[in-house]
């Protein structure tokens, strides 16, 4: 009876028989923890999802142990993972606040650029309108039809244009100042004067005016004698301001006369002159200079190399310059010389002349001689020696003489 019990001790048997009662309880507990947790599902449903979470947690710590190996052997401290923790979170609010921060300056620099954009675009607006304004202005020089070459040619005339009228007013200022006295206050002396004779023509007019209204009431009032009288001061009155009348007309007329007589005498003389320089400056530079003109004071003044074209002096070298002035007082002087011989007199005149040049000035210097007498004061005397009839004088031996008698 006993025998599927597998034991016949009495003991034992209520031993198990406490055992057994223990592991139905522990068996009807499990049975309501597992009611509980499968909250009315079916047994296997639950064995299977609990089987599913189990598998999924072993591959949870199987790619935990992968990552980190040393956990096989003893587990991680859960203080020291929840205070690194704690680090890394700290160290990720300040990384926030400083990419906040950062951010916010990232945002001011891009407001301060759209601005600088603005401007910018603005600026370039301006420009665009100022280019399309330079493109009309330079639509309109250029619709005259010229090419670059005649608008070059043009500039290049209009610079030797005004280099001349430069040179020109140069010249006038200097000739005005080899005037002892100023020209130009000794006219307006003479207007001054003219017109103190004109006022005292008039009041001499208007005195015998009312001289003679006084004589026609003293003729109605007083003797003949007394009329006869002031008639007299009237006629002498009206005399007088006749005299002053024609005085100022006769200074008002000898200023013009001797101002178109020096212009006639200026021009009568500067064209002969400007033909005998230019022929002279041809045979010695040749007529890559052109013309010469004279100004005031018989100066020279430019040089016109081609046709409507005018070059200061100063465009020509040196050398140039010195011959441009020998040619022009040589012709002056034999211009003047139809009338007497005329005395020329030079200081080291060619100094700068190259070789060529020199020996043609000097047969040109030769031909004057003959017609003018010509003294040359120089520091290089072998540069005259070509001249065959020249007679050379030293200063300098002549003063030791003086000294030693």
């Amino acid at each position: 009876m006993i025998e599927p019990f597998g034991t016949e001790n009495v003991e034992e048997l209520e031993q198990r028989h406490e055992e057994a009662k223990e592991l139905e309880k522990k068996v009807s507990n499990r049975r309501t923890e597992i009611e509980t947790l499968s909250a009315g599902r079916p047994v296997p449903d639950l064995i299977r999802e609990l089987s599913r979470e189990i598998s999924q947690g072993e591959g949870f710590r199987q790619a935990t142990l992968a990552r980190y190996p040393e956990w096989q052997n003893a587990l991680p401290d859960a203080e020291a993972l929840s205070r690194a923790a704690k680090d890394a979170y700290r160290g990720f609010l300040e990384k926030e606040r400083e990419a906040k921060e950062a951010y916010e300056l990232a945002q001011k620099a891009l407001r301060k650029a759209e601005e600088a954009k603005t401007e910018i675009n603005e600026k370039i607006h301006a420009q665009k309108i100022r280019i399309a304004g330079s493109e009309k202005l330079l639509e309109a020089l250029t619709s005259d039809g010229k090419t670059d070459e005649d608008r070059d040619q043009r500039l290049k005339g209009l610079a030797l244009e005004w280099d001349a009228a430069r040179f020109k007013l140069d010249t006038v200022k200097q000739r005005l100042s080899e005037f002892e006295s100023d020209p130009i206050s000794s006219v307006e002396k003479l207007e001054r004067q003219l017109e103190a004779f004109q006022q005292s023509a008039d009041e001499a007019r208007d005195q015998a005016k009312i001289e003679e209204g006084r004589l026609h009431e003293l003729a109605a009032e007083g003797p003949y004698s007394e009329v006869a009288r002031l008639e007299e001061e009237a006629a002498d009155l009206e005399r007088q301001a006749q005299e002053e009348e024609l005085r100022a007309k006769a200074i008002r007329l000898l200023h013009e006369i001797v101002n178109e007589s020096r212009a006639e005498v200026q021009a009568a003389v500067t064209g002969p002159v400007e033909r005998a320089a230019t022929r002279m400056l041809h045979r010695i530079a040749g007529e890559r200079l052109g013309t010469l003109k004279i100004g005031a004071g018989f100066q020279p003044e430019r040089i016109c190399p081609g046709e409507n074209l005018e070059a200061s002096l100063d465009n020509a070298s040196g050398g140039e310059q010195e011959q441009i002035h020998l040619v022009t007082r040589l012709a002056l002087a034999e211009v003047l010389a139809k009338e007497q011989r005329q005395l020329v007199v030079w200081d080291d005149v060619l100094a700068a002349t190259d070789m060529g040049r020199l020996a043609r000035t000097l047969t040109l210097i030769e031909e004057a001689a003959e017609r003018l007498q010509i003294v040359i004061l120089t520091c290089h005397p072998e540069r005259y020696r070509g001249l065959e009839r020249a007679r050379f004088i030293d200063l300098e031996a002549l003063v030791r003489g003086t000294e030693q008698a």
